[in-house]
């Protein structure tokens, strides 16, 4: 069953315990919109996980809406496999039977914006599935190795031909006379979409509540006064809820720059440095890559026999003993054939995007980066066969999509247009580019040198593009949230974002990986929680300690007790989202090489 775009928020159950709705906004808020909406619009996707309680209940504390990242991540696929895990850290750990009218449980909510999967138009770039699905692996065959001059020359020209059909005007993309969907798939625009969304989501409380309770025959009303006025929509004044990751935390940077008065409980999550991507530059992201490589190698050393890849040498021989890996598969390449027999190399660049995978997500990705090496020096190539290249995962056709974007063709569309042209720069420029981040990191920034390359041949320009800056002063204060080593998102971002919001406050969750909810930690996600409840922000100077044993007998574990109700649902939660291994992303979808801030 399709659903049917609305201008107002229509749920329909969806996905056994979610709620689907399509929401029709203009496709440029900057223009004239008729009370038809005879204007072109677009249709966002939107899934929704209902609160534990009901929202007349005077413990419904709204919605949370949830960014992945990317720019060009789902958000119904993100929701769809993280979003109950997500709405038990937000929500009270007690049980609604027993709780208190002092805790608060909320929906969760998340979207695919503008360009992005379910929503409509989508920004495509090849519109034939098959090869689309060809020209990407074409891309994962040649690999990264941007010292190789025939590499590098055959990325700059692919690189720029893609960027140039995904601008071509006569493409899918083509609105007519409207322009190019490119124009309107920027930040800007979609921090427009989500004041809409709260919005409507407003509309649609006050409308749910007064059925409820001028409707019900059990005369609920007279037993809660309040609930009228609790339930009622503010317009015009509704206030975002918020947890974003990565680039998601770029999108709640420019939503309060944009929208201070709008911003409630807001925490941002991983975060990017906001000029370095407003620039189009993306080149502030690996400070701390090789400080992670470090620990893992160090928690493997402290191991010992428990870690695959030990060396008795200590750290830096175990860290030098990878390099020592990629550089003899990038002459001799790993053979292998798969299940149905097909044929598959692994090269030094399939073995360095794996691993930075398992940086993402160090609880279970250290042990698996350990094996992963020891494959690699086993010449074992039939280990690596769930690492493949995949098909991204497509939720039943409830939104008329039959031809998805992928990651790639959406990021395009998105952070090339929000960031500054690239048109003109040269061979050797890019080369300088390169260097400067195989300098902050030598075994992964050429393969992170890719981000933006489609920009250097995408010439469309945002209608609505917001340069900074970046900063305000917020009706609630904002939390900033990082692990102490980030392998794209480093904290020193976090700690400068605190000083361009006052009253904001720091998480520093002590761990290692990618955004707070890659470790398993106990402190970190009841700060995260409390703020959630309370508005409180943790204490000053706080830094979570790493809780984890990576290399422990049967497996990593975590080292806390449970202490209070909830505590075993909290680790439940945060287990399931710490969990990235193979056959456990099937409904989030392959991540796209070269596009690793989701």
């Amino acid at each position: 069953m399709l659903i049917t775009p609305s201008r107002k928020l229509q749920y329909t159950p969806c996905y056994d315990e979610y709620e689907c709705a399509r929401l029709e906004v203009p496709l440029d808020w900057n223009a004239t919109i008729d009370d038809d909406f005879s204007a072109p619009t677009v249709a966002l996707a939107i899934a929704r996980k209902p609160a534990a309680v009901d929202i007349t209940d005077p413990r419904y504390g709204g919605v949370v809406l949830l960014n992945p990242g990317g720019p060009g991540g789902s958000g119904i696929n993100f929701l769809l496999k993280n979003g109950a895990s997500l709405q038990t850290i937000v929500s009270s750990g007690h049980s609604p039977r027993n709780a208190s009218e002092n805790v608060t449980f909320y929906d969760v909510l998340s979207w695919d914006p503008r360009g992005v999967n379910n929503t409509t138009p989508g920004h495509i770039c090849i519109q034939d599935r098959q090869a689309r699905i060809a020209w990407d692996s074409q891309d994962v065959t040649l690999g990264h190795d941007l010292e190789d001059p025939s590499i590098f020359a055959q990325h700059w020209a692919r690189s720029t031909l893609f960027g140039e059909t995904c601008a071509s005007i006569n493409g899918t993309n083509d609105l007519g006379t409207n322009g190019h969907l490119g124009e309107f798939t920027g930040t800007a625009s979609v921090v427009r979409d989500m004041v809409e969304i709260i919005e409507r989501h407003g509309e649609w409380r006050e409308a749910k509540a007064q059925k409820l309770l001028l409707d019900d025959t059990t005369s609920l009303r007279r037993r809660d006064p309040q609930a009228l006025a609790r339930t009622a929509w503010s317009i015009g004044a509704e206030q975002l809820q918020y947890w974003g990751f990565s680039y998601g935390s770029l999108l709640g940077q420019y939503f309060a720059s944009m929208q201070p008065a709008r911003v409630g409980r807001m925490v941002l999550d991983g975060v990017a440095n906001a000029d370095d991507y407003a620039a189009g530059e993306w080149a502030r992201n690996l400070h701390d890559t090789n400080a992670l490589l470090l620990e893992f190698a160090t928690q493997c050393f402290a191991a010992g026999s428990l870690c695959p890849t030990y060396d008795d040498h200590g750290a830096a021989q175990i860290v030098a003993n990878i390099h020592t890996i990629m550089a003899a598969l990038k002459t001799d390449p790993l053979a292998g054939k798969d299940g149905e027999n097909t044929p598959f190399i692994v090269s030094a660049s399939l073995l360095t995007d794996t691993i930075l995978a398992q940086l993402y997500a160090p609880f279970f990705g250290f042990s698996e980066t350990a094996r992963l090496l020891a494959a690699a020096t086993a010449g074992n190539a039939s280990y690596f066969i769930p690492y493949l290249p995949a098909t991204p995962y497509a939720p039943e056709a409830l939104f008329p999509a039959a031809s998805r974007p992928t990651t790639g063709e959406s990021f395009t569309g998105i952070a090339c247009t929000d960031g500054l042209p690239h048109l003109t720069e040269t061979k050797s420029a890019y080369q300088s580019y390169v260097s400067s981040l195989t300098a902050q990191s030598p075994l992964f920034g050429s393969g992170w040198s890719l981000v933006r390359t489609p920009c250097r041949g995408y010439s469309v320009r945002s209608r609505w593009r917001f340069p900074g800056p970046f900063g305000a002063l917020t009706a609630h204060p904002i939390l900033f949230a990082s692990q102490a080593l980030d392998p794209v998102t480093p904290l020193r971002h976090a700690e400068a974002a605190t000083n361009r919001y006052p009253g904001s406050g720091l998480l520093n969750a002590g761990g290692a990986g990618h955004c707070t909810i890659s470790g398993v930690s106990m402190c970190a996600m009841k700060r995260v929680r409390n703020y959630f409840q309370t508005g409180r922000m943790p204490e000053v100077g706080l830094v979570c300690e790493s809780e984890v044993d990576f290399f422990a007998e049967g497996g990593p574990r975590a080292r806390f007790e449970w202490a209070e109700e909830g505590d075993k649902e909290l680790w439940e939660a945060m287990l399931h989202l710490a969990d990235k291994r193979p056959g456990r992303e099937a409904k989030q979808g392959a991540r796209g090489r070269g596009v690793w801030l989701l």
